[in-house]
């Protein structure tokens, strides 16, 4: 089972978390599904932005196929603007 994480209303995210590595999570349409280490690394990161964190949930196929689907292209943004630097998101 996986943690669905939700971007806040009005947000816009879409695409890799991260430029590099691209594979850590991505985001479809302001959705991801993350594993219990990488919610692990990134909770108080998402508390601290107001995401919604929901336990348990199984990623749909939908989802799985638009990330392969970026995941063939090239990336050349992250899927939201810069908002914190690594260290910020650590410290919380």
């Amino acid at each position: 089972m996986a943690t669905k994480v939700t971007a806040p209303s009005g947000a816009v995210v879409h695409g890799p978390h991260h430029l590099n590595p691209p594979h850590d999570f991505w985001w479809v349409n302001g959705v991801a599904y993350l594993d219990a280490d990488t919610h692990a690394s990134y909770a108080a990161y998402f508390v601290r932005r107001g995401y919604t964190v929901e336990f348990g949930h199984q990623p749909p196929g939908e989802h799985e196929q638009q990330v392969a689907a970026m995941q063939t292209t090239t990336v050349r943004r992250h899927s939201v603007g810069l908002q914190d630097t690594e260290a910020e998101r650590r410290t919380c």
